[in-house]
């Protein structure tokens, strides 16, 4: 089967939540097939991302956060291990050498707290906050579009800057500049995985 945008299989990304006993701590063979559930889905979107046209994956990058949060460490494995660079790896940014040819810089803000539980354990709130990617060349807006389709936007353009202001969706906003994007997610719809 051929892969497409519109036919790669994301719901790795979208995993039924994990409700876990805070005081047994440890693995467990539960949390390890959670995790593992997904693996061969995974592998599948990792190597389609890495060799997809600029418009595919933009449109991928704005999908992903459309209807739900995904887990933030199977986007961190998945579609962000494709942004970062072959060499050195930041947990953040990069400028070397990248598996996308098309890209020459990115950065991924991520939102973390702890929380204290009932039980007394802590608990990690982690979720990306802002995505900036930059390519070689003057992105389009189509495929931004056609990924926010069936949603309430409002788009504004001034001085060549395109804006998308999203309604009720992780996505809050996204901004085209040239050969950037910057898409800012809602914290207020946030999804616990785990």
């Amino acid at each position: 089967m051929n892969i497409t945008k519109e036919t790669l299989d994301l719901k790795f990304l979208y995993p039924e939540p994990l409700i876990r006993d805070h005081s047994f701590l440890g693995e467990g063979s539960e949390l390890a097939n959670w995790q593992n559930k997904y693996y061969k889905e995974e592998q599948v979107a990792s190597d389609f991302i890495e060799v997809c046209s600029t418009n595919d994956f933009i449109y991928l990058i704005v999908s992903i956060f459309k209807e739900n949060f995904p887990y933030y460490m199977r986007f961190c494995t998945c579609f962000a291990a494709k942004i970062y660079s072959k060499g050195k790896i930041d947990s953040t940014e990069s400028t070397s050498e990248f598996y996308r040819m098309d890209l020459v810089y990115h950065k991924i803000s991520y939102h973390v707290e702890m929380e204290t539980l009932a039980d007394g354990f802590e608990e990690e709130k982690s979720f990306e906050k802002e995505l900036l990617l930059e390519f070689n060349y003057t992105i389009s807006t189509i495929p931004i579009e056609q990924a926010l389709e069936g949603l309430k936007y409002e788009k504004s353009v001034n001085e060549g800057i395109v804006n998308y202001e999203v309604e009720n969706t992780p996505i809050q906003s996204i901004c085209v500049e040239g050969n950037s994007l910057t898409l800012i997610t809602n914290p207020a719809m946030w999804v616990k995985y785990i």
